[in-house]
């Protein structure tokens, strides 16, 4: 079995991995994000204005 000391070595090696990708994650995340934003933005465009604006596609709303 492995010593207490060496244990409490993964545990936090482990600790830090883990925070460290999370850090990873989360910067990746906000580099990315307007990108993605932007093509969501672009691919629901047409759908948007129909829903905002009823009139613009012709049909009249009682």
């Amino acid at each position: 079995m492995a010593s207490p000391l060496t244990t409490t070595r993964w545990s936090a090696a482990a600790v830090l991995a883990l925070a460290g990708g999370a850090f990873l994650t989360a910067r990746a995340w906000r580099i990315a994000r307007p990108a993605i934003d932007a093509r969501t933005r672009r691919r629901l465009a047409p759908h948007a204005r129909a829903v905002a604006h009823p009139s613009a596609t012709g049909i009249e709303v009682a």
